[in-house]
C-alpha cells in the first residue's frame, strides 16, 4: 500500500519545477559557452550525445518528489550533485566567468532546495508512524480522537485514534473506512484529541492518505470551545512526557 498526497503543498511543487528546470539550464548554460543557439541541431546533437541522462533523471527525481517518497530527499542531493558536476565540466570547457557565476547560482539553489525538500519530508503527513502489514493496534499509544468535516455533513463525528504526530501535524487512523473526495471537497477537518479526560482540538487539511488512515496538517491552533485545549499544548505534554511518535 502506498502513501497519496491529496494536496500538495507550494514546497513541494516548486522543488518540483526546480528539478524539471535543471536540465533546460544546462542546454542554456551550453548555449552561453559555446555560444551557439539554445534550438540549433549542433547543440542538440551534443546534449543527446553526451547528456542523454539528465531529462530521464530529472522526470524520475520529479516523480518521486510529486508523490512524497521517502528515497526523493536522498534522490534529489545525488541528482544536485550530478548536475554540479556536469555544469563544472562545462566551464572547465570554455572559463566563462559568467558560466562560472550561473554555475554557483545553480548549486547555491539546488543545495537550498535539497534542504528546504527534506525538511519538508519529514512532516508527519508523509509518515503515517505503521506499516499495513503490521498485525494489531497500528499506534504504541492508543490516544482516541475525534473529527468531522463541516464541508460533508454538520455534526457528523467519526472516531479514531492517533498513529503519528508532531508540533504541527498528525496522523490518525480512522474506525471507519472513508472515502476521499479531495481536500477542495472536504474542505478542514475539526478534530478533538481525547488524552486522560482531557480535550485538546485543532483545526486543519487533509494533505495525504495511507489506506483508511490520513494525515492532517493544522490550519490553526485554537481551541474552539473553554473547555478545550489546544493541540500544541497537547504535544508539549506529550514532549514532557517523553512520549514523541514522530517517525
Amino acid at each position: 500500500m502506498k502513501l497519496k498526497i491529496q494536496k500538495r503543498s507550494p514546497i513541494l511543487q516548486q522543488v518540483v519545477a526546480f528539478v524539471i528546470f535543471s536540465p533546460f539550464y544546462l542546454r542554456a548554460l551550453q548555449a552561453l559557452s559555446t555560444g551557439y543557439s539554445p534550438f540549433s541541431p549542433e547543440l542538440l546533437v551534443d546534449y543527446l550525445k553526451t547528456k542523454f541522462f539528465v531529462l530521464p533523471l530529472a522526470i524520475f527525481c520529479a516523480w518521486g518528489i510529486w508523490h512524497g517518497k521517502a528515497w526523493s530527499g536522498k534522490f534529489f542531493v545525488f541528482f544536485a550533485i550530478l548536475m554540479g558536476v556536469i555544469l563544472s565540466k562545462v566551464y572547465m570547457g570554455y572559463q566563462d566567468k559568467t558560466v562560472l557565476f550561473l554555475l554557483f547560482l545553480y548549486l547555491l539553489l539546488s543545495l537550498g532546495a535539497a534542504v528546504i525538500w527534506i525538511v519538508e519530508l519529514s512532516r508527519v503527513i508523509y509518515h503515517p508512524g505503521f506499516d499495513y502489514r503490521d498485525l494489531g493496534l497500528k499506534s504504541a499509544y492508543p490516544i482516541c480522537v475525534e473529527f468531522c468535516f463541516p464541508a460533508r455533513s454538520i455534526g457528523t463525528f467519526y472516531h479514531g485514534y492517533l498513529s503519528n504526530w508532531d508540533s504541527a501535524n498528525c496522523f490518525i487512523v480512522p474506525e471507519e473506512e472513508l472515502t476521499w473526495e479531495g481536500p477542495n471537497q472536504d474542505g478542514v477537518i475539526q478534530m478533538r484529541v481525547v488524552y486522560e479526560n482531557y480535550y485538546f482540538e485543532g483545526q486543519g487539511m487533509v494533505i495525504s492518505n495511507y489506506g483508511k488512515a490520513f494525515g492532517v496538517a493544522f490550519l490553526k491552533d485554537i481551541a474552539s470551545s473553554s473547555e478545550a485545549a489546544r493541540w500544541s499544548d497537547f504535544y508539549d505534554i506529550m514532549n514532557e512526557r517523553g512520549i514523541i511518535h514522530s517517525v
